[in-house]
């Protein structure tokens, strides 16, 4: 089974580098790696270009002056590979030793399938308490797939490319990623993927730590974003509107009473909320994210 990782970066050299160096420290060690430079802007095309010849593994790198979004970046990838198993990894991501053997093993047992690995937050880079918040997040997440190490339980799906593997071949009888959509694209691709009878997996120990230390702000932004990617799909799949759209008359009280830009800028900037406690303090946190990126999200952050 050969095994060719694909990486999508977009202005994020140093990450990059990280990466890269993470990957060289694998235990497996049969693969080849291609990284899609998608309209970059900052010093990764020469970096490429210097260091193509310093690692143990072959990189082939691909040049894209014009930005092709998240689906059309990965789906280059893939017909640009020339292993039979596609190990997706995103650019802020720093796999365990083990990772790529994980995902490597899962695929010799079970041949067509998706493996979806953990992407925590690294807890000695932790440092804010939105840092804190969103590792807390990311524990309550993962509890319920570790029950039958499934990304589907019933209705729930979970499927995130970040931390990914599929067989080439499973990829293209799925035709890649949707390209009309430039978030929840992983998502959407689970869906066709559960209807085609693809089974889809999650392994707590295929472990690449998200080294992303992300702001209020930037969480309520990208929390938009999905939301509103997620609408897109529901249309696509005559499915019905999100539960957020169906809200209590309280639910939508709460939410707009904490939906402001005030509050974000105090978990942001203030130290005033940690004098409250943790899980009150948390609760506060989700109403002011969940409200402002779905019933206010008109609202400026």
């Amino acid at each position: 089974m050969e095994v060719s990782v694909l990486i999508l970066t977009h202005n994020r050299e140093e990450k990059l580098k990280i990466l890269l160096v993470a990957l060289s420290n694998q235990t497996y060690k049969q693969f080849d790696v291609t990284i899609l430079v998608n309209a970059c802007t900052d010093g990764t095309v020469e970096f490429l270009r210097k260091c193509i010849d310093d690692y143990s593994f072959s990189i082939n790198p691909i040049f894209s002056k014009v930005n092709l979004g998240r689906a059309g970046g990965r789906n280059k990838l893939a017909a640009s590979a020339k292993g039979s198993l596609l190990v997706f990894f995103d650019d802020d991501l720093r796999p365990l030793t083990n990772c790529i053997s994980i995902h490597r093993e899962h695929h010799a047992i079970f041949s067509n399938s998706i493996l979806v690995g953990a992407t925590p937050e690294d807890p000695a880079l932790v440092t804010s308490d939105m840092h804190h918040y969103k590792a807390y997040l990311s524990a309550k997440w993962e509890k319920g797939l570790l029950k039958k190490q499934s990304c589907t339980t019933g209705d729930t799906l979970f499927l995130s490319a970040a931390n990914m593997s599929i067989p080439a071949s499973t990829f293209r009888e799925l035709k890649g990623f949707n390209e009309s959509l430039s978030d929840a694209e992983d998502l959407e691709l689970g869906h066709r993927a559960r209807q085609s009878g693809v089974r889809i997996s999650y392994n707590s120990n295929a472990i690449a730590w998200h080294d992303d230390l992300i702001t209020g702000r930037l969480y309520v932004l990208r929390q938009r974003q999905y939301q509103e990617a997620q609408e897109i799909i529901m249309a696509l799949q005559d499915r019905q509107s999100p539960t957020w759209n169906r809200l209590s008359i309280a639910k939508r009280m709460m939410y707009n009473l904490f939906s402001r830009k005030l509050f974000v800028k105090m978990i942001d900037h203030s130290s005033l909320f940690l004098l409250i406690p943790r899980n009150l303090r948390y609760k506060m946190y989700s109403l002011i994210i969940w409200g402002l990126a779905t019933t206010y999200r008109h609202r400026e952050v």
